[in-house]
C-alpha cells in the first residue's frame, strides 16, 4: 500500500486492491491533497502540470482500468 498506514489482516483482493492502487496513484499525482489528507510521503513534491506531465498522469490512470 505504499506509504499509507499499515493494513491489519489479510492482504487486499479484488475491489480493495484496485482502490488501494487507485489512491496510491491519485495521491502521488496530487501531492497537495495527499498532505492535507495526512499522507506525508509526498510533502516535498508539487503537482506536475506541464502538458507532458498531464499526459503521463492520464495514461497512468487509464492503465488502472
Amino acid at each position: 500500500m505504499g506509504h499509507a498506514a499499515a493494513r491489519v489482516g489479510p492482504p487486499p483482493t479484488g475491489a480493495e486492491a484496485a482502490l488501494d492502487r487507485f489512491f496510491e496513484v491519485f495521491y502521488r499525482q496530487r501531492p497537495v491533497p495527499a498532505t492535507f489528507t495526512g499522507l506525508h510521503a509526498h510533502d516535498v513534491r508539487l503537482p506536475e502540470w506541464s502538458p507532458a506531465g498531464l499526459t503521463a498522469q492520464a495514461e497512468e490512470l487509464r492503465a488502472l482500468r
